[in-house]
């Protein structure tokens, strides 16, 4: 499995509303995409920094969503709770209960 990490610091006001987005919105959409494996939204409410995981079965169905637009679609519609631009990176999940 694979997972791909987008962090990033939240305008000190939006937490709540990123959770919302990524509740209502964005996971779903993810839910629908071919190898789809699970998703957490971590969230630090001290620093406003936050960890969006998603979870992938192969690392072909990860990067399948960065190639096409699934993924900018994702960050697009996060964007006004963003203090600045987030960072992605990918992962080996080498545990998952």
């Amino acid at each position: 499995m694979f997972a791909r990490v987008t962090s990033g610091k939240i305008k000190p006001d939006k937490l709540k509303e990123l959770s919302v987005i990524v509740k209502e919105i964005i996971h779903p959409h993810a839910a629908e995409q071919p190898g789809y494996a699970g998703y957490l939204l971590l969230t630090d409410p001290d620093t406003n920094k936050v960890l969006n995981i998603s979870i992938w079965k192969t690392e072909e169905s990860m990067r399948a969503g960065e190639q096409s637009d699934y993924y900018q679609k994702q960050i697009a519609r996060a964007a006004i709770t963003f203090a600045d631009a987030p960072s992605m990176e990918h992962y080996v999940v080498e545990f998952k209960d």
